[in-house]
């Protein structure tokens, strides 16, 4: 097994981690999944797989610009509701620093970075994230509780204005990133594959915790996002011969 066989495996253990975490195993065996379908090991999983797939230099650089814009939006939009709308986290998201949950910043490096992966296209990769956070808003603002909307939107209570925010705070991220190193990212099937099958977990959350009908709506957008991605790396496959 080479080594981006083993960034991937592990990746997809997490995947697998965190479905089985959702069920009602015997306590170790429940504990074990539940340790390793935490954020913890999605945020190391992350470093380990772009380290290996994309150089310690690259995933240095992606994890300070993306810790850095994503937290100073954050804060932004904890305090003044800007880009997102108005919010704020719960104790349920633990230690924060000015109002912004300490792993949040680590998360949205980690989805991004996946996402960059999985898309090979930063704009692509922009809408992928706004069609992640379609799929586990709904649920981690609804019936977990980490965050509160202080007014009910419109997607299933999450305010529209969120989407645009993801779609603008992640096309900086990916902005920066170019700008810094000059990086093109190549869609691969493993990538992609990963991205689906991460996506599809929290289908299944929405679904397990009352809220079907956002699940469904988040697996419509999850079959079109692939549908587009698989044409647009086509498509590039045609024109380089």
């Amino acid at each position: 097994m080479n080594r981006r066989e083993v960034a991937w495996g592990l990746a997809f253990l997490y995947v697998a981690s965190l479905l089985l975490s959702y069920l009602p195993l015997p306590r170790v065996i429940g504990i074990v999944f539940g340790l390793l379908g935490s954020p913890m090991f999605f945020i190391l999983f992350y470093i380990i797989n772009s380290v290996i797939i994309v150089g310690a230099r690259r995933t240095l650089i992606f994890l300070l610009l993306a810790s850095i814009i994503s937290f100073l939006f954050e804060y932004v939009g904890v305090h003044y509701g800007v880009p997102f709308g108005s919010y704020s986290y719960t104790s349920a998201m633990g230690p924060m620093m000015l109002g912004v949950p300490l792993f949040i910043p680590l998360l949205w490096s980690s989805l991004a970075y996946f996402t960059m992966e999985a898309a090979g296209n930063y704009y692509l990769a922009s809408l992928g994230m706004v069609a992640l956070d379609a799929a586990f808003d709904p649920v981690l603002s609804g019936p977990l509780g980490l965050w509160r909307w202080s007014t009910q939107g419109q997607y299933f209570g999450v305010p529209l204005t969120n989407f645009v925010g993801w779609f603008i705070v992640s096309l900086i991220i990916y902005s920066a990133f170019r700008a810094s190193t000059g990086f093109r990212p190549k869609s691969s099937p493993v990538a992609l594959a990963f991205y689906a099958s991460y996506y599809a977990s929290w289908v299944f959350a929405d679904v397990l915790l009352g809220l079907r009908e956002a699940g469904e709506v988040a697996l419509i957008i999850l079959v079109i996002y692939v549908t587009i991605i698989q044409g647009s790396a086509l498509k590039l496959k045609v024109n380089d011969h």
